[in-house]
C-alpha cells in the first residue's frame, strides 16, 4: 500500500506498507521492486518504473507511471 512520498524536489522518496505484515519501507529511485522492475523516478503525485519485458528474445523496457494520491 503506497503511504505517500515525502523528501524535497532534489530527493523524493516513496513510502509503502506491506499490508501482510504491516512493515513500513522508504525506497527511493533505482530500487528494484520485483524482479523485473525498478522505480525510474519519484515526484510528489506519481512514481515512474521501468519494467524490463523479454520482446521476440530482445530485452526492453517499458514505462509504468502510478499516480500517488496527494488528497491525504
Amino acid at each position: 500500500t503506497i503511504e505517500g512520498v515525502v523528501g524535497e524536489e532534489s530527493s523524493y522518496y516513496l513510502v509503502v506498507t506491506d499490508p501482510d505484515t504491516g512493515r513500513t519501507f522508504v525506497l527511493k529511485e533505482g530500487d528494484a521492486v520485483a524482479p523485473d522492475m525498478v522505480i525510474s523516478k519519484i515526484t510528489l503525485d506519481s512514481v515512474i518504473f521501468l519494467k524490463y519485458v523479454m520482446d521476440s528474445g530482445k530485452l526492453k523496457k517499458e514505462t509504468v507511471v502510478l499516480k500517488v494520491n496527494t488528497d491525504g
